[in-house]
């Protein structure tokens, strides 16, 4: 999203995956079996984190990964009930992890988290920057810290010739649940009196 005299998120990278997306209650799970449509089910799971299938019963699966999952109901269906099972997990709908995206963004408020999903991700998602945003992204981390140990990362993303390097490090940010994106406005200041070009000028750096 790019516009003369404003910030630019033309980006191109790697998509985020959803196998290591860690599932929690809300989210809704497809477990397919091949040749196995009597077992094979989606289902939500359940606010005690359970995942409920045919032949296995309730299955624990809050706070394990996707591949995870899959692993582990593919050795339950081995142990007990099918040879050599094939089985595939994926998630239909994301509604246990989120975060809010606010400030000069098209459309702001609250995106589902995928796994390994991106700042730049979230913010395409959100309709990139409106003319007003100075490029300049606050992220605040109320679970946990970032790796420097830090609750809160500032950092300024993008310009009207395109990102940097660094730009691009930052654009990699892996959101948590309960993170909050805030893209904040230009700043101005206005001088007057006896000065060759009085008026209304910019803020930036």
């Amino acid at each position: 999203v790019s516009a003369c005299g404003q910030p630019s998120l033309q980006y191109s990278g790697a998509p985020s995956g959803a196998a290591s997306y860690v599932v929690g209650p809300g989210d809704v799970l497809e477990v397919i079996v091949l040749d196995q449509e009597d077992v094979s089910r989606s289902t939500t799971v359940q606010s005690d984190g359970i995942f409920t299938m045919p032949l296995l019963g309730g299955i624990a699966v809050a706070g394990k990964t996707v591949g995870e999952i899959q692993k582990l109901i593919t050795e339950m269906l081995s142990r007990d009930f099918l040879v050599n099972p094939s089985v595939e997990v994926r998630v239909r709908e994301f509604a246990s992890q989120f975060a809010l995206v606010m400030g000069e963004v098209v459309n702001p408020g609250q995106r589902a988290l995928r796994g390994n999903t991106r700042l730049i991700d979230l913010l395409i998602e959100s309709g990139g920057f409106r003319p007003t945003a100075s490029g300049e992204i606050l992220v605040q981390r109320t679970d946990g810290t970032f790796p420097d140990g830090e609750k809160v990362v500032r950092f300024r993303l993008g310009n009207t010739s395109g990102m940097t390097e660094k730009d691009q490090r930052n654009a990699e940010i892996v959101l948590r649940n309960g993170d909050v994106v805030t893209a904040s406005p230009k700043y101005y200041v206005t001088v007057d009196g006896e000065v060759g070009r009085p008026g209304r000028i910019l803020v930036e750096n």
